[in-house]
């Protein structure tokens, strides 16, 4: 067993998570003009890039938990 790899996982599963819970609360994706312009437009591309993001990052999280648990 690889305990860093393991807890590389787990951080990575936990902040997939929280930015699909919490898409309007991580990182901006979305530039700042397209904030001033259109709001609501923004907002939605904000959320489809944190989802996005935190499904990537959830996969990965997965990944390095097994690959820490079951090394080589």
């Amino acid at each position: 067993m690889n305990a860093l790899l393991l807890s590389l996982g787990v951080v990575a599963v936990a902040g997939g998570v929280y930015s699909v819970a919490r898409p309007l609360s991580v990182r901006n994706w979305v530039a700042a003009e397209e904030w001033d312009r259109n709001p609501e437009q923004a907002r939605e591309k904000q959320r489809q890039y944190a989802r996005l993001m935190g499904t990537f990052l959830v996969g990965l999280g997965i990944a390095l938990a097994l690959l820490g648990l079951f090394p080589g």
